[in-house]
């Protein structure tokens, strides 16, 4: 048997075929996108492609919100990638309750309290 060496001089693409050379150079950012999103990976079990599709749109459209603003702020208190999702998601929801007419929260009776229903008397 006889053994292929992987050595390659510089300037030289090894016999690979152009486009291969091509996507490999500039891979690298698409890669890192990837690597960044599956840090905070929140995948929910569904039979629904849609909805796959529209949480990874939103989360895309979160971390390229966080680069943006890690990239451009120079705030002393920087926030995490965390704090930040939880801040536009906590003032996407204020925005939308506000839009709605519920600024204020219900009170809610916990989850294990007795409900009764009264029947009307005869």
């Amino acid at each position: 048997m006889r053994m292929l060496t992987t050595y390659c001089p510089a300037g030289e693409t090894n016999g690979k075929p152009t486009a291969i050379f091509v996507y490999n150079s500039f891979m690298g950012g698409v890669d890192l996108h990837d690597m960044m999103l599956s840090f905070y990976s929140d995948e929910r079990k569904t039979v629904k492609v849609w909805k796959k599709m529209a949480i990874n749109i939103v989360r895309r459209m979160l971390l390229n919100a966080y680069i943006l603003y890690d990239q451009t702020t120079a705030d002393a208190p920087h926030l995490s990638r965390l704090h930040f999702t939880q801040h536009v998601v906590e003032q996407l929801a204020s925005d939308h309750l506000a839009s709605r007419g519920r600024g204020q929260r219900r009170h809610r009776a916990p989850n294990n309290a007795i409900h009764l229903l009264l029947l009307p008397s005869k």
